[in-house]
């Protein structure tokens, strides 16, 4: 596995295309320039992610910047550890990849046994496990990603070991000791493991929930000089599942939260490491709320007329194709019922040669489908707050969203346990009735958003863009699925285009079937 790392404040030129980063906030600049050569990012396909596409991008700062260094003796390269879902199915294949989605296994950094039938067989393939090399007496920092492209939070623990979060999403947090981890997809924490137990072998164990149920995958923790474990057993399974630390945060757990999707389900509970905040992100008052309401909707009873099947040089009037030919309705999540569909030209660099009718508008809203351009817009160095909401009414899952070019501080959220109306919250909100932590909420740009509830973030727009936010499930991968774009801010506020900066559009010829 190639994992590039630079270190914070450094450049770095890369000759990538086709590439998405989480984490990687783009300010002052929006253009990756090598030389007299200039390679723009974008959205890769879903099912390439799916299919194994990815890797870390380590970007470390000196210890003297950081303000946990002071907890941990090591911070390796071999110390970065990536979960991942694996199927045996090649998805880029799959033409109905929302209905067939079988994960044989949770692999961690590539490796890992899996069922060689299927999870109920309980039979393994035997094959080799990561290892993790620790001295006795020594403390190591951990870099922990759950690099899933599915619906595939994901829970850690080391057997014999309690370990101490100091960092979620690229941001430093207050250390807090747990017995496990939880991670959702997309989400990074950096982790501190002390080498201070007897020394010997211990397995570091990962259990799926929700599309990887009744999944494991197990890596070694080797203390120098302790013979290396060959085989992972049922009892050692149960051992780590029961063990005293363990057992009481599960009962837990299980009476406060049965869904373990639910944010409320989580172990952890990670504050800022600084309370000092800039005031207008402590401010009681915001300069501008956004309430973004998605659900998963049915949609049926399209056919031939509706459905389009050329590539035209205009803009189709018709419905995109996967909505067609389905036996029974197609389960599509949607933000506020709108679908997000992909400009033909970059904004960034070409707002000019993207359609105006292809943006969201009333007309759209009235088709029986809508699939435009969705931007909301906001004024440049305002004080904003998000309520994403999860509506409930065609799903009982959670949703973990992400957005680009930002981290954002979370203050709050909340199941109600039944379905959401938008318009009802909007009043609890005007009466103070959804609580808000203005002291210590940590800083992300990954979030969970629970079923039947909603999330509360707060963001300075003090970069100028046009930044993707979207959502990160599998139920999503038909089509552009959950998102938006917010722009911050107008093109005046955005650097330069370079020169010869490629320019790209639609290139299609006369219509034609496929």
């Amino acid at each position: 596995m190639w994992i590039p790392e630079v270190k914070k404040g450094g450049d770095i030129c890369m000759d990538l295309q086709d590439t998405m980063y989480h984490n990687w906030i783009q300010v002052a600049w929006q253009w990756i320039m090598c030389q007299t050569s200039v390679k723009r990012l974008k959205r890769p396909l879903f099912s390439h992610h799916a299919d194994g596409i990815f890797g870390p991008f380590i970007v470390r700062q000196s210890l003297q910047r950081d303000p946990n260094s002071h907890l941990y003796d090591y911070d390796l390269d071999e110390h970065i550890l990536t979960l991942s879902p694996w199927s045996h199915k090649i998805s880029a294949y799959s033409l109905d990849f929302q209905r067939n989605i079988e994960v044989s296994s949770i692999l961690i950094n590539g490796e890992g046994s899996y069922f060689v039938s299927d999870p109920q067989s309980r039979t393994r393939s035997q094959l080799p496990k990561t290892r993790f090399s620790v001295k006795w007496g020594s403390r190591y920092r951990f870099r922990i990603i759950n690099s899933a492209s599915l619906d595939c939070p994901v829970q850690l623990q080391v057997e014999s070991h309690n370990i101490t979060i100091i960092a979620s999403d690229g941001a430093p947090v207050k250390s807090t000791a747990t017995s496990h981890l939880l991670l959702f997809p997309g989400e990074r924490y950096d982790i501190i493991i002390s080498a201070d137990q007897a020394k010997s072998s211990y397995w570091i164990m990962v259990r799926g929930h929700h599309q990887c149920e009744n999944l494991h995958q197990e890596a070694m923790l080797v203390y120098d000089g302790a013979a290396v474990l060959h085989k992972f057993t049922e009892a050692t399974k149960s051992s780590l599942s029961v063990s005293k630390p363990y057992s009481a945060l599960s009962a837990a757990m299980k009476k406060t939260c049965p869904n373990v999707t639910d944010v409320t389900c989580r172990p952890q509970e990670i504050k800022e490491l600084h309370s000092r905040k800039p005031a207008e992100l402590q401010a009681s008052e915001v300069d501008m709320k956004l309430f973004i309401p998605f659900d998963v909707y049915a949609y049926d009873g399209l056919n031939d007329t509706d459905v389009n099947f050329h590539f035209m040089l205009d803009e189709p009037p018709y419905y995109p194709s996967y909505l067609y030919n389905t036996k029974i309705p197609m389960q599509l999540p949607q933000v506020d019922r709108l679908t997000f569909k992909y400009p033909p030209s970059p904004l960034l660099s070409q707002p000019e040669s993207v359609p105006q009718g292809m943006l969201c508008n009333s007309h759209c809203r009235h088709l029986k489908f809508c699939e435009c351009l969705h931007v909301i817009h906001t004024p440049l160095n305002i004080t904003l707050d998000v309520v994403l909401v999860d509506e409930g009414h065609g799903s009982n899952h959670s949703n973990i969203f992400h957005l680009h070019g930002y981290n954002f501080l979370v203050l709050g959220s909340e199941s109600l346990g039944r379905p959401v109306d938008v318009a009802e919250l909007k009043l609890n909100d005007s009466l103070d009735l959804l609580s808000r932590n203005l002291k210590d909420a940590p800083r992300k740009d990954t979030v969970v958003v629970p079923n039947k509830g909603y999330t509360i973030i707060r963001l300075f727009t003090d970069n100028p863009g046009y930044w993707l936010f979207e959502a990160r499930s599998a139920s999503s991968v038909i089509g552009a699925g959950m998102q938006f774009i917010i722009q911050v801010g107008e093109q005046i506020h955005l650097p330069p285009v370079p020169q010869e900066f490629p320019r790209c559009g639609l290139h299609k010829g006369p219509s034609y079937i496929f």
